[in-house]
């Protein structure tokens, strides 16, 4: 009892270690039931809200990518349709993994520009495009030449098979634009190296297509001549450059032949050009294929050479080798056949020397004298007349154009329409050259001029008034019955 009363009369002490522990006990308690409380009213708020997800604003299902096991466990293969958004995985973008695009779980925030994931390596010079030459599968650009001609400089000839790095020596530092296009640019070595012919040295210009091809794979065989105002011809082809352009020398070369062929010129003995006074114009007798055969255009010369004379070796009439101021007068080469030709003799009958008034140069027969160039033209029955009949004994010069000359006998026979005599030995003032003599046709006035003939007379016959036949210089007017007087002694 005492100890009872001891213990229920006696108070502890609140500071003392067995008061502290009683007290923490029962706070410790008080703390689960708060913690407990506000565990299960979070649980119960998320199981009431909506489900977040970490890759911010995406029209996808978590089971496209992700299996009940867990968040990390993705499946595979992945359900997930890339080309409903707006960067479909095209080429080696389908094999890489999400991440390598994707560094954070927000997918909606990455760029679809390929600098964002890829490190230009040409540092925005050929700007941000990548497209342009590149495509998903791969990094190589299979049409480059293609691609090349939408620059400055297309890609021809042996350019299409040159590594790029070539020409874009600082790749490494990214150098693809502001690249020369000029020739000398990436050819500056070539240039000065070029020994066959010196380029250097024989003053070239640096603009490689005057000479060269761009089309060409070499260098050599592509220089176009004809560009120089000298193209090259025939033999001209196969020269070495050197030939013609000596010591390298390829400015201000002279185009005449003779500047190359002074010495061929000079030696030439067949004919020999320069004692024959030859022109230095080669091209007036050869061509560029060979010296021989030459064919001089004779007609370039004040004599061109037509019918028989065409086909006369030069020698013939270019004696000793003369060739310059021979003369163009026929005589000078046929001074012999003029003095031998006795049909008809040609020195006899004092012709002229100058053969083409009665010969061509087709032959000497048939020949054609013009007599209508002499003061006695042949018409009529004069054009059939052998030349013999009025040019006996072969003379041709001197003699006269009197009808009576050659026609005295004739006068001296006719009988009709009277006897001549007594006439005018004028024929022609009865008389055309018509063959047979007729028509004849008397002017009476202009005969005698003393007795015109009248109206009255025209109807007369001849003989009313010539009464004697054989002498019509005798008339009678009395005699005819008309008059009572006579004239001229009848």
């Amino acid at each position: 009892m005492r100890r009872l009363s001891q213990g229920v009369g006696r108070r502890e002490n609140p500071m003392s270690t067995q008061s502290y522990l009683r007290g923490g006990a029962g706070a410790c308690r008080l703390f689960r039931g708060f913690w407990m409380l506000w565990l299960t009213l979070c649980f119960c708020w998320a199981a009431a809200a909506p489900q977040t997800t970490p890759h911010g604003p995406i029209k996808a299902e978590c089971e496209d990518c992700h299996t009940p096991a867990s968040w990390t466990v993705m499946k595979s293969p992945s359900q997930f349709d890339h080309s409903k958004t707006q960067f479909a995985l095209l080429g080696q973008h389908a094999a890489v993994e999400c991440r390598s695009c994707h560094p954070s779980l927000r997918f909606a925030d990455t760029s679809m520009e390929c600098r964002n994931c890829h490190s230009d390596v040409h540092r925005g010079e050929l700007g941000a495009v990548c497209e342009r030459c590149h495509s998903p599968a791969t990094w190589l650009v299979p049409d480059m030449p293609q691609r090349h001609t939408q620059t400055r400089f297309p890609l021809v000839g042996a350019h299409l098979t040159v590594a790029c790095e070539e020409c874009h020596l600082n790749q490494q530092k990214h150098e693809y634009v502001h690249v020369p296009t000029e020739c000398f640019g990436c050819h500056k070595q070539q240039y000065q190296a070029t020994l066959a012919p010196a380029h250097a040295a024989a003053g070239f210009g640096t603009d490689c297509v005057s000479c060269h091809s761009i089309n060409s794979q070499t260098w050599g065989g592509s220089f176009d001549h004809a560009r120089t105002g000298f193209s090259l011809t025939g033999a001209h082809l196969s020269l070495p450059c050197n030939r013609c352009h000596v010591a390298n020398r390829f400015g201000a070369i002279p185009a005449q032949c003779v500047s190359c062929h002074q010495g061929d010129f000079a030696n030439s003995k067949n004919p020999p050009h320069a004692s024959g006074g030859f022109p230095t114009d080669c091209v007036s007798c050869h061509t560029t294929l060979a010296w021989h055969p030459a064919s001089f255009d004779h007609n370039r010369t004040a004599f061109p050479l037509t019918g028989s004379h065409a086909a006369v070796p030069c020698i013939e009439c270019h004696k000793n080798g003369q060739y310059k101021g021979t003369p163009t007068q026929c005589v000078n080469c046929h001074q012999g056949d003029f003095n031998s030709t006795v049909n008809p003799p040609h020195v006899a009958s004092a012709f002229p020397t100058n053969c083409v008034s009665c010969h061509t140069t087709l032959a000497w027969k048939p020949a054609t004298f013009d007599h209508n160039n002499t003061p006695f033209p042949l018409t009529g029955g004069h054009t059939t007349v052998a030349c013999a009949q009025c040019h006996a004994n072969n003379v041709y010069v001197g003699l006269t154009t009197d009808c009576y000359t050659c026609h005295a006998a004739t006068f001296r026979s006719a009988t009709s329409p009277v006897p001549h005599t007594g006439f005018p030995t004028a024929c022609a003032s009865c008389h055309s050259t018509n063959p047979g003599w007729q028509p004849s046709t008397y002017s009476h006035s202009g005969a005698t001029p003393r007795f015109p003939q009248d109206n009255r007379h025209m109807s007369a016959a001849c003989a009313k008034c010539h009464q004697t036949a054989t002498n019509y210089t005798q008339y009678c007017c009395q005699s005819s019955g008309c008059h009572n007087s006579c004239q001229g002694g009848g």
